[in-house]
């Protein structure tokens, strides 16, 4: 680096810097870049975008656990929704690229909170929790969010971008009339981690969907859709051996 005025073009001062420290910490080098608030580090994973994310729950929960004795179960809803369901809600789509292990701690989380507003113990059911709340689990609401989006995409103007992503069979089958040519093409996968890509997921779970439930209007598809997911909440049986709030409640 050089410093110096302009004018003493003869009395520059040559400083050469290396291993920079800021407060004594090291100035090490960056693996991800932040684009509209998600995160993408070197190797196209989700993994700086996964921690940033539990930062952040992490800390509206606690403040959620300091608000419980002061705000009633309106405000602590009102805290949850825009501390911590906004965050776990933000591209959510794309965190299809996590796997069940990486979900299941954003799921941990999300109950963490749930609890916390409706004065639960950590041990209660959260499925008639998130029934009252009226929002789905994480890793149901994954698949909600997914399958949405690609309503707009079969039925709607898409936008230019994704306009060459995803095709229908009947581009691929055209001489023939086949009974799934308003399917979406899902091209083959050999392994076993880009079963969740986007480009394979996203189209089979749109395929696996009930053609009842595949209408073009909107407002009529939102509805049967939220009540195909929500009446999962309601028939969930638990699956744990001697658990100790069934045998409460019984």
């Amino acid at each position: 680096m050089i410093f110096s005025p302009n004018r003493n073009i003869n009395n520059r001062v040559n400083l050469k810097i290396e291993n920079v420290q800021l407060c004594q910490v090291p100035n090490e080098k960056e693996t991800s870049i932040r684009v509209l608030g998600f995160f993408l580090d070197e190797k196209l994973n989700l993994k700086d975008h996964l921690k940033n994310i539990c930062s952040k729950v992490s800390k509206s929960i606690f403040f959620i656990s300091r608000a419980k004795g002061i705000l009633d179960k309106t405000s602590l809803k009102l805290l949850y929704f825009s501390r911590v369901h906004s965050h776990l809600l933000y591209c959510l789509p794309l965190l299809t690229l996590l796997n069940k292990a990486e979900i299941a701690k954003l799921l941990k989380l999300q109950k963490r909170a749930i609890r916390l507003v409706y004065g639960k113990k950590y041990n209660d059911h959260c499925d008639p929790l998130f029934h009252d709340l009226g929002i789905l689990p994480i890793n149901t609401q994954l698949d909600y969010e997914i399958i949405k989006f690609m309503h707009n995409i079969k039925y709607f103007n898409k936008p230019p971008f994704f306009r060459d992503t995803w095709h229908l069979n009947r581009d691929f089958n055209r001489p023939y009339g086949l009974r799934n040519n308003d399917d979406f093409y899902c091209p083959r996968v050999i392994k076993i981690s880009f079963f969740k890509h986007p480009l394979y997921y996203f189209p089979k779970l749109w395929n696996n969907l009930d053609n009842n439930i595949k209408t073009v209007n909107r407002k009529a598809f939102i509805s049967s859709l939220k009540r195909k997911f929500f009446g999962s909440l309601h028939n969930v049986r638990c699956v744990k051996v001697n658990c100790k709030i069934c045998h409460l409640m019984i």
